[in-house]
């Protein structure tokens, strides 16, 4: 998940480690993945930051596909037929307002 500079504030001032829950992956600040699972899920499987998550984790199944530049639904996503047009709208509308928050690292240098 790409985190925004708004998400990086909001999880630090909960008091982790930008190190612990983040790495730069793919030419984006993205959330950490530990043993194939969010940083921030419970041995349960509920988010720790669940009131605090990163605004990907909001919109998702809606996703920004960067190639075809458009939001669309993670086909990964076994929930993704449950999302309605409206829905839709309104979380791909979210994303959108995001992208220049992204924390992007230049690959070429």
């Amino acid at each position: 998940m790409i985190l925004t500079e708004e998400d990086v504030r909001r999880i630090l001032a909960l008091g982790y480690d930008l190190e612990d829950f983040s790495e730069y992956r793919e030419g984006y600040l993205r959330l950490k993945n530990v043993n194939g699972r969010c940083f921030f899920l419970d041995e349960r499987g509920r988010c720790r930051i669940y009131e605090d998550r990163p605004l990907g984790c909001r919109a998702y199944p809606v996703v920004y596909d960067v190639e075809g530049d458009r939001c669309k639904i993670d086909e990964e996503c076994p929930a993704g037929d449950t999302v309605d047009r409206e829905e839709f709208m309104e979380k791909c509308k979210l994303i959108l307002r995001a992208l220049p928050q992204l924390i992007r690292v230049d690959l070429k240098g």
